[in-house]
């Protein structure tokens, strides 16, 4: 079956974890993701733990045989006047290109000068703070975004510090869907149009839109959502996460409704909760007695209970427990892919399926693996020519 950007072609330049996602979901989508690096090293996500058997390599990074997986390694020095006239001649036959540092300007060259290379190329940039504007040049980690994002204000016990959230998780894997969305979205456009685009996308806003509620809150009601440790504020006292006899489970229920009927399920008098002021109100005692029968039962019971009661209850998983959750297993959600190096492993795939079918994936390659393909197969060159680059670390 043909995958739905089976004939789509991108570069991709890039270090980081943003681009590196971005790259991946074009490459699980079926798009030709030819990812450029530099000899003798690589990629610096070759270069991150976790490592296999905490041996490092460039064949061992997890982050890097999930992120590549399905896209194409060619090794290449863009800097230099070989490889420069190299990656223009790729860049005339690409959809897009996606690179992800601040300093990339002299190794692509700037705007003008890629539109007379293609004029249909859409280039995917994505940055801390991205291009323009008094934080354009800031070094930072993950972190940073993750407190100027709103996201870390909002987690932890009132009162308290504030703590840090899975702040790699959201600061990469965020930006880089928004880059494929917009990127994605260019491409379609260019291809009907010939007119490529330049996205500029920062990974600071990217995590900004994705606290829209609480702007939202702020915008109506001119206050902010505080920290409310296992509550949220402003639905109900029920609202929050319960301990059970192996862990915690979170409870989603907010109307009169699902009160009444969680209550009932527990065990609990509905008199003194009747009203959501009331339950306010003795928050504290509500809370108490809905623990208090929470603890007799197990992170299952509870919710497939509250599920059979039409109350909204999930479990607290761990990613042990998750790997094996029968609905995953059922969609076949984590692929077992081999690697020459890795092994075989299982990964997460992409969660979504065409015409019912979730598209295959592909194992990451191995560093340089795809040169001499790319190089002399489709863009002409000699093997002898190959190696004279090779001993020149051109490639």
């Amino acid at each position: 079956m043909l995958k739905p950007l089976e004939r789509i072609r991108v570069l991709e330049l890039t270090d980081g974890l943003p681009g590196a996602m971005c790259g991946k979901l074009f490459a699980a989508a079926g798009a030709d993701v030819v990812l450029v690096e530099r000899p003798p090293a690589g990629s610096a996500l070759r270069w991150e733990p976790p490592f296999l058997n905490d041996i490092r390599g460039p064949e061992r990074g997890g982050l890097f045989l999930y992120t590549a997986g399905g896209k194409r390694s060619l090794t290449l020095d863009p800097s230099t006047p070989d490889g420069r006239e190299i990656f223009t001649r790729l860049l005339r036959d690409a959809d897009a290109l996606i690179d992800d540092r601040v300093d990339q300007t002299p190794v692509v060259g700037s705007e003008d000068r890629l539109s007379r290379i293609n004029p249909r190329l859409v280039r995917i940039s994505l940055h801390k703070f991205s291009r323009g504007g008094p934080y354009e040049n800031y070094g930072e980690t993950e972190l940073e975004p993750a407190a100027l994002g709103g996201w870390m204000i909002q987690l932890g016990e009132v009162g308290r510090t504030p703590l840090l959230s899975n702040s790699r998780t959201m600061t990469a894997f965020v930006p880089g869907v928004m880059g494929a969305i917009g990127g994605l979205a260019a491409v379609m456009r260019a291809r009907q149009s010939g007119q490529g685009a330049n996205l500029d996308l920062s990974e600071h806003e990217a995590l900004l839109f994705n606290t829209r509620y609480n702007e939202t809150y702020y915008s109506y009601t001119g206050e902010e959502i505080k920290r409310h440790g296992k509550s949220f504020a402003g639905w109900s006292p029920t609202y929050r996460v319960f301990d059970a006899a192996d862990g915690f489970v979170s409870c989603a229920a907010s109307t009169d409704a699902q009160v009444e009927l969680f209550l009932q399920l527990a065990g609990v008098d509905l008199e003194p909760f009747a009203t959501r002021d009331a339950r306010y109100e003795r928050a504290e005692d509500l809370v108490g007695q809905l623990n208090a029968w929470t603890r007799t039962k197990t992170r299952d019971e509870i919710f497939h209970l509250g599920q059979n009661w039409r109350v909204p209850m999930g479990k607290a998983t761990t990613i042990d427990e998750i790997t094996g959750l029968e609905q995953l297993k059922h969609r076949g959600y984590f692929e077992q892919i081999d690697h020459p190096v890795a092994g075989g492993r299982a990964y997460p795939g992409l969660p979504i399926r065409f015409d019912q079918s979730r598209p295959v994936g592909s194992r990451a390659p191995l560093l340089g693996e795809h040169t001499a393909e790319i190089l002399c197969d489709e863009l002409g060159y000699a093997r002898e020519d190959v190696t004279a680059l090779m001993n020149l670390r051109v490639v």
